[in-house]
């Protein structure tokens, strides 16, 4: 993948039912940065983007926690290049 100084590239890793719904385990994506970088993208906008990439997310109500580095993150948490995305689903268990 080519390096764009006009995109921002993450590399996302997908757990469980998002796993399935994705159909791999990591995906990368390049998403435009906004207004020539002045405004970062947020976790937020990367929850925007997976759902417009999957629906079937949104479609089965799947709630997903997101890690930056190893972190978890909120929706204003700002992403940078090569960050690397975790999506967690809810767990359940015993």
């Amino acid at each position: 993948m080519k390096y764009d100084p006009h995109l921002i590239t993450l590399k996302i890793k997908s757990f469980s039912i998002l796993r399935e719904i994705m159909g791999k385990e990591q995906i990368i994506l390049q998403l435009p940065r906004k207004d020539g970088d002045r405004t970062a993208i947020t976790v937020a906008d990367l929850r925007r983007k997976i759902k417009e990439l999957y629906p079937a997310i949104s479609q089965r109500r799947i709630v997903m926690a997101v890690a930056v580095n190893a972190k978890m993150a909120n929706d204003k948490s700002v992403l940078n290049d090569f960050d690397e995305i975790a999506l967690l689903p809810p767990v359940s268990g015993g």
